[in-house]
Protein backbone atom coordinates (compact mmCIF):
# COMPACT_ATOMS: atom_id res chain seq x y z
CA UNK A 1 0.00 0.00 0.00
CA UNK A 2 1.71 3.79 -0.80
CA UNK A 3 1.28 6.66 0.88
CA UNK A 4 3.53 8.87 -0.63
CA UNK A 5 3.70 10.98 -4.38
CA UNK A 6 6.65 10.19 -6.52
CA UNK A 7 8.53 13.58 -6.44
CA UNK A 8 11.93 14.50 -7.69
CA UNK A 9 14.51 16.06 -5.62
CA UNK A 10 17.49 18.07 -6.81
CA UNK A 11 20.44 16.82 -4.77
CA UNK A 12 22.09 20.29 -3.45
CA UNK A 13 20.33 22.79 -1.19
CA UNK A 14 17.26 20.77 -0.19
CA UNK A 15 18.37 18.14 2.50
CA UNK A 16 19.25 19.60 5.75
CA UNK A 17 18.45 19.92 9.48
CA UNK A 18 14.82 21.31 8.83
CA UNK A 19 14.39 17.61 7.93
CA UNK A 20 15.64 16.02 11.41
CA UNK A 21 12.84 18.79 12.56
CA UNK A 22 9.71 17.67 10.79
CA UNK A 23 10.88 13.83 11.82
CA UNK A 24 11.18 15.08 15.23
CA UNK A 25 7.81 16.55 14.97
CA UNK A 26 6.17 13.83 12.95
CA UNK A 27 7.42 11.47 15.51
CA UNK A 28 6.59 12.98 18.96
CA UNK A 29 2.70 14.32 17.38
CA UNK A 30 1.60 11.50 15.42
CA UNK A 31 3.62 7.96 16.21
CA UNK A 32 4.06 8.04 19.71
CA UNK A 33 0.72 9.61 20.77
CA UNK A 34 -0.65 6.48 19.42
CA UNK A 35 -0.14 4.08 22.21
CA UNK A 36 -2.71 1.11 22.94
CA UNK A 37 -3.49 0.29 26.37
CA UNK A 38 -1.08 2.57 27.91
CA UNK A 39 1.87 0.76 27.23
CA UNK A 40 5.45 2.15 26.45
CA UNK A 41 5.55 3.16 22.96
CA UNK A 42 9.41 1.12 21.47
CA UNK A 43 11.04 2.66 19.10
CA UNK A 44 14.34 1.82 17.07
CA UNK A 45 16.93 3.80 15.34
CA UNK A 46 19.01 2.36 13.11
CA UNK A 47 21.92 4.46 12.23
CA UNK A 48 26.06 5.17 11.73
CA UNK A 49 26.83 8.28 13.49
CA UNK A 50 25.61 6.96 17.49
CA UNK A 51 26.16 10.63 18.72
CA UNK A 52 23.45 12.77 17.12
CA UNK A 53 21.46 9.41 17.55
CA UNK A 54 21.70 9.78 21.35
CA UNK A 55 21.02 13.40 21.36
CA UNK A 56 17.73 12.42 19.72
CA UNK A 57 17.19 9.61 21.64
CA UNK A 58 17.67 11.88 24.75
CA UNK A 59 15.35 14.61 23.70
CA UNK A 60 12.74 12.13 22.42
CA UNK A 61 12.51 10.83 26.19
CA UNK A 62 12.85 14.08 27.80
CA UNK A 63 9.84 15.11 26.15
CA UNK A 64 7.49 11.70 25.80
CA UNK A 65 8.64 9.62 29.18
CA UNK A 66 6.76 6.35 28.04
CA UNK A 67 9.03 5.79 24.96
CA UNK A 68 11.70 2.84 25.30
CA UNK A 69 14.24 3.61 22.52
CA UNK A 70 16.51 0.82 21.10
CA UNK A 71 19.71 2.38 19.35
CA UNK A 72 21.82 -0.15 16.74
CA UNK A 73 23.83 -0.24 13.79
CA UNK A 74 23.35 -1.96 10.65
CA UNK A 75 25.21 -4.95 11.75
CA UNK A 76 22.99 -5.73 14.65
CA UNK A 77 19.48 -4.97 13.68
CA UNK A 78 16.91 -7.28 14.94
CA UNK A 79 15.49 -9.87 13.55
CA UNK A 80 11.71 -9.10 13.44
CA UNK A 81 11.02 -5.25 13.37
CA UNK A 82 6.92 -5.44 14.11
CA UNK A 83 7.74 -5.09 18.11
CA UNK A 84 8.74 -1.40 17.51
CA UNK A 85 5.90 1.33 17.06
CA UNK A 86 8.77 3.24 14.98
CA UNK A 87 11.61 2.81 13.42
CA UNK A 88 13.88 5.68 12.47
CA UNK A 89 16.42 5.35 9.90
CA UNK A 90 19.54 7.77 9.95
CA UNK A 91 22.41 5.97 7.80
CA UNK A 92 24.70 8.69 6.00
CA UNK A 93 27.13 6.42 4.67
CA UNK A 94 26.00 3.29 3.06
CA UNK A 95 22.49 1.59 3.13
CA UNK A 96 23.31 -2.27 3.22
CA UNK A 97 21.21 -4.24 1.09
CA UNK A 98 19.82 -6.69 4.44
CA UNK A 99 19.16 -2.68 6.16
CA UNK A 100 16.88 -2.38 3.08
CA UNK A 101 14.87 -5.21 2.81
CA UNK A 102 14.19 -4.61 6.72
CA UNK A 103 12.56 -1.25 6.43
CA UNK A 104 10.58 -2.13 3.46
CA UNK A 105 9.17 -5.01 4.78
CA UNK A 106 8.78 -3.13 8.22
CA UNK A 107 7.21 -0.23 6.23
CA UNK A 108 4.71 -2.75 3.95
CA UNK A 109 3.54 -4.56 7.32
CA UNK A 110 2.30 -1.45 8.62
CA UNK A 111 5.09 -0.40 10.30
CA UNK A 112 5.68 3.71 10.79
CA UNK A 113 9.22 4.35 9.15
CA UNK A 114 11.13 7.83 9.45
CA UNK A 115 13.70 8.58 7.11
CA UNK A 116 15.78 11.30 8.21
CA UNK A 117 18.73 13.73 6.65
CA UNK A 118 21.67 11.53 4.90
CA UNK A 119 19.15 8.73 4.76
CA UNK A 120 18.47 10.29 1.45
CA UNK A 121 21.39 10.73 -0.74
CA UNK A 122 23.23 10.51 -3.64
CA UNK A 123 24.85 7.20 -1.56
CA UNK A 124 21.02 5.57 -1.15
CA UNK A 125 20.23 5.98 -5.15
CA UNK A 126 22.65 2.51 -5.66
CA UNK A 127 19.88 0.58 -3.62
CA UNK A 128 17.87 -1.08 -5.99
CA UNK A 129 14.60 -1.01 -3.88
CA UNK A 130 14.65 2.11 -1.47
CA UNK A 131 14.54 5.10 -3.48
CA UNK A 132 10.95 3.58 -5.38
CA UNK A 133 10.06 2.38 -2.32
CA UNK A 134 10.12 6.24 -0.79
CA UNK A 135 9.03 7.54 -4.17
CA UNK A 136 11.29 9.33 -4.79
CA UNK A 137 14.37 10.34 -7.44
CA UNK A 138 17.13 12.04 -6.94
CA UNK A 139 18.44 14.18 -10.14
CA UNK A 140 22.31 15.00 -10.83
CA UNK A 141 23.65 12.52 -7.85
CA UNK A 142 26.60 11.46 -10.71
CA UNK A 143 27.85 15.57 -9.68
CA UNK A 144 26.87 14.84 -6.12
CA UNK A 145 30.33 16.77 -4.91
CA UNK A 146 30.64 19.42 -7.78
CA UNK A 147 29.11 22.67 -6.25
CA UNK A 148 26.44 24.08 -7.45
CA UNK A 149 24.84 27.53 -6.84
CA UNK A 150 22.18 27.68 -4.39
CA UNK A 151 18.87 27.59 -6.31
CA UNK A 152 20.31 27.17 -9.85
CA UNK A 153 18.03 24.03 -10.07
CA UNK A 154 14.31 24.37 -9.18
CA UNK A 155 12.19 21.46 -7.31
CA UNK A 156 10.41 20.35 -9.59
CA UNK A 157 7.21 17.98 -8.66
CA UNK A 158 6.06 15.21 -11.52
Amino acid sequence: MRFFTKIKIPFHGILNNTIILIGVFLFTQCFLRQNLFGQSAKVLIIQDEITQMEVLSSFLTEKQDDVKIDIVDQDHIPGKLTKYNAVILYIHLRLFKTTEEKVINYTEEGGRLIVLHHSISSGKAKNEHFFPFLGIQLDGTENARDPELPGSRPLRAS
